[in-house]
């Protein structure tokens, strides 16, 4: 990882190098590939935030053009440097959407606006396939604070799909969707509340018809909703929004982790924890799977996949709810049920995405003896007992749970 400073004398007449990342005239050329930088900070941005991982690649698709016999040649030629266009600009779009949930705002941009250039050179200046890229651009400016270039980002983006409005289908409804979110956080930023409150509820109800008011992919649009709440201080509202993502995400991971085809084959059970078995007393069900058998009959056992940038944003989604919730609780303004039924999902969450499994242990320790400590009937307490002291054993517990007996 090295520059060179260019020699103007050396430098073919008429040709003029351009930064990668502010379009200025360079003064550096990287060693690596034929790349172009205006300063060693530009260099060291664009290396970190996404060159390294296309290094070969780039130098491919800028070499001088061989000169090729046939047009059969030249054809082929051109259709590999499409394909790998497109899959440079998969891997820039997955590195900036990466970078930005992990709050590495200043290291998504050069990933992103390389995803839009190779966006605009294999699909043109005016498709929609432009617009996720502009979207990804206008993230990484709010996340910086800069709102004037998040919403230019923003409009030419809504530009692009209110032309292409008559061909709309799931993908334009999704950019739709991705793009009011986007305006939503705009306005948070702004101070706009009202605004962005119908830009979320936009977002929610595009993402709800394609996905269902209970999929785990809508509840990021009940969060974004919540937070606005919580900004104006509006708390009844936060919390029920906040309460509508919890229990998104605590049946979707039940029904994830008791899949017995994701479970480590050390915790797998015959017929898996919600496979259907006559129930019996002499079965050593714990309480948690006898609710399961004599209750959930039909039960939809189909587990909906999300992306390892998904499973961050829904990390990051409930670790904010777990804090405002020990915050109000601090305040004297919240009940501690709230928490410990977070802290429950949130084990859940982390112990699914395999990430800090020390933290999800504590956390579902946390919860059980919360649940185990209390008496009553209210809050659905049972079925958090039965839930926690399930899973704190099956998910934590140090031996690996008995095998239930055959029938005989």
């Amino acid at each position: 990882m090295s520059t060179t400073r260019i020699n103007a004398l050396s430098r073919p007449r008429g040709v003029r190098y351009e930064c990668e990342l502010c379009g200025k005239e360079a003064k550096l050329k990287c060693n690596e590939c034929p790349t172009y930088y205006c300063g060693p900070e530009h260099f060291d941005q664009d290396w970190r935030g996404i060159r390294q991982h296309i290094v070969e690649d780039t130098a491919l698709l800028r070499e001088k053009p061989r000169t090729l016999g046939s047009d059969e040649e030249r054809r082929k030629r051109e259709a590999e440097l499409i394909g790998i266009r497109g899959e440079v600009r998969e891997i820039c779009s997955e590195t900036a959407q990466r970078a930005l949930v992990q709050g590495e705002y200043y290291l998504a941009i050069p990933a992103a606006l390389q995803s839009l250039k190779l966006s605009i050179e294999v699909h043109g200046p005016e498709s929609t396939e432009l617009v996720g890229s502009y979207l990804l651009l206008a993230e990484c400016n709010l996340g910086l604070g800069r709102l004037q270039a998040t919403e230019e980002f923003l409009g030419l983006g809504k530009w692009i799909l209110l032309k292409s409005s008559k061909d709309a289908g799931v993908g334009h409804l999704a950019l739709v969707s991705a793009m009011q979110r986007n305006f939503g956080r705009l306005y948070v930023a702004q101070g706009k509340y009202v605004e962005a409150l119908r830009a979320f509820a936009e977002d929610c109800h595009q993402t709800s018809g394609r996905f269902g008011p209970s999929d785990p992919r809508t509840a990021p649009c009940y969060f974004h909703m919540g937070r606005v709440f919580q900004a104006m201080g509006e708390e009844l509202k936060a919390k029920s929004f906040y309460g509508r993502v919890i229990l998104i995400y605590s049946q979707w991971l039940e029904n994830a982790i008791d899949n017995r085809e994701w479970l480590p084959i050390a915790l797998r059970r015959s017929g898996g924890l919600l496979g259907r078995r006559p129930v019996s007393i002499d079965r050593r069900y714990s309480a948690y799977e006898w609710m399961i058998e004599t209750s959930c009959e039909g039960y939809d056992r189909t587990v909906v996949s999300l992306s390892p940038v998904e499973l961050d944003e829904c990390l990051d989604i409930l670790g904010h709810i777990l804090n405002h919730h020990q915050q109000q609780q601090a305040a004297g303004s919240e009940r501690e049920s709230d928490v410990a039924r977070t802290q429950y999902v949130l084990s859940l969450m982390k112990f699914y995405t395999g990430k800090d499994l020390p933290m999800a242990q504590k956390y579902m320790v946390a919860a059980d003896e919360y649940f185990q400590s209390n008496e009553g009937s209210t809050d659905n307490l049972e079925e958090m007992k039965a839930k926690t002291g399930h899973y704190r054993i099956l998910l934590f517990d140090a031996t690996t749970p008995a095998p239930l007996p055959c029938e005989s």
